[in-house]
């Protein structure tokens, strides 16, 4: 991490301290603006629109504030941290752009722009896909800068092969003494759930299998929408086409060895797939009855909240276009 330097940045680094004294109350900010933007929706004209800018703002300041308070404001070119904090700026602000440029431009201005960003997200991603040959995980904007440290500080092996924890080099002590109590308090977990086990390392690069696996999903988005546009909306052959990838590289995955944090971003691609609920020509011919149905019903015999899942009808059309 770098030291804030310079006489403009003062005022972050008073910032940094007073959010170090008030973490719930920074949260707390965050929340509402998340909170805000759902309140939003439905209730004013042009609802969507303000209710995305404000989501987006509430990304971008939880970004900002992760950046600040780790002392982490310059980025650096080591570990292609440019090109993730670029993939974490458009994740926040695409949906928000894609709206304005619809009522903006129209249609076709829309279109333009979510094929643009797709192809400027395949190609970082393939960047980093490059670099690292490590599978891609989800680019949270609330993420915590994490420390790199050379593996061997955390642990050295004996001439027989056993692999023996090193004490007073790990990662906790390249940190201030703030952030140790904060990780010790925090983030240890109990003694029941700790394991005892000695350290192994992780799998450093993706296997051939997993590689391709990989180069499917990133591939899938912009094959999506060049699908789209050569079959239109209304053909399967797009959702179909997009369905299969998603698929085809989960299924490379789960036939190989994977380690924890691999394990998690396969969980959440899984989950992902239940999207492909409000994707046409899905959403039109199948699932669109079901679910307005179910929330109709929902509706009519929720004793509290009724009024949110009338909201919730109502954005339904614009969050599934």
């Amino acid at each position: 991490m770098r030291e804030l330097v310079g006489p403009g940045l003062e005022y972050i680094e008073k910032y940094r301290c007073w959010a170090l004294s008030n973490p719930n109350l920074v949260k707390d900010i965050e929340t509402f603006l998340r909170g805000l933007s759902y309140i939003l929706t439905g209730y004013i004209k042009e609802s969507v629109l303000l209710s995305e800018f404000v989501f987006s703002a509430a990304q971008l300041v939880s970004l900002i504030n992760n950046r600040i308070i780790h002392k982490d404001v310059v980025i650096t070119a080591e570990g292609f941290s440019q090109v993730e904090e670029v993939l974490r700026v458009l994740h926040c602000v695409e949906v928000f752009l894609e709206i304005a440029a619809l009522r903006l431009g129209g249609p076709a201005a829309r279109w333009a722009l979510i094929f643009s960003l797709q192809v400027v997200k395949t190609a970082l991603r393939l960047v980093l896909l490059y670099r690292r040959r490590k599978m891609l995980v989800s680019l949270n904007p609330e993420y915590v800068p994490s420390v790199q440290v050379d593996q061997k500080e955390n642990y050295f092996v004996l001439k027989s092969g056993r692999i023996i924890r090193s004490i007073g080099k790990g990662r906790e002590m390249a940190l201030p003494l703030l952030y140790q109590q904060l990780i010790y308090i925090y983030l240890a977990p109990g003694r029941y759930r700790r394991s005892w086990r000695p350290p192994c390392p992780t799998k450093p690069t993706l296997t051939k299998h997993q590689l391709a696996a990989e180069l499917i999903h990133v591939a899938q988005p912009v094959t999506h929408l060049l699908a789209f546009g050569l079959f239109g909306s209304k053909s399967w052959t797009p959702f179909l086409l997009s369905l299969s990838m998603d698929c085809a590289s989960q299924g490379i995955y789960r036939e190989s060895d994977l380690n924890a944090e691999q394990e998690k971003e396969l969980l959440r691609r899984a989950f992902n797939l239940f999207s492909y609920i409000l994707r046409s020509p899905f959403y039109d011919q199948q699932s669109k009855r079901i679910l307005l149905v179910f929330l109709s019903t929902l509706e009519k015999h929720l004793p509290i909240g009724g009024s949110l899942v009338s909201s919730i009808i109502s954005y339904i059309p614009t969050y599934q276009q």
